[in-house]
């Protein structure tokens, strides 16, 4: 069963614990990142400046597509207020 996304904080909250990201990781992620027809997410000079692919569970990519489809995001996958602007790291910790 999906869970439905309520808001923002949940997908990146699913996320972030998904693939064990910090918070700078998190927020640098770009829908071009992620591959729904082959269930991955690629993960671009991250954690030692090395790039790795991820699989993505089919709940993930269900709430991605949810959140994709409600936002419309186009630069990062997480954006601030103002479109094509990372979501701030300090409203995250705020969050969480």
């Amino acid at each position: 069963m999906c869970i439905a996304i309520a808001n923002t904080n949940d997908a990146k909250f699913n996320f972030w614990q998904c693939f064990g990201l910090c918070c700078c990781e998190l927020l640098a992620l770009r829908p071009i990142h992620s591959d729904s027809k082959k269930n991955i997410v690629l993960l671009k000079n991250f954690k030692g400046k090395t790039d790795r692919i991820t699989p993505l569970s089919s709940k993930i990519l269900e709430m991605l597509r949810e959140y994709y489809i409600l936002f419309k995001r186009k630069t990062y996958l997480f954006e601030g207020a103002n479109s094509g602007e990372s979501y701030s790291e300090k409203k995250v910790y705020k969050v969480y």
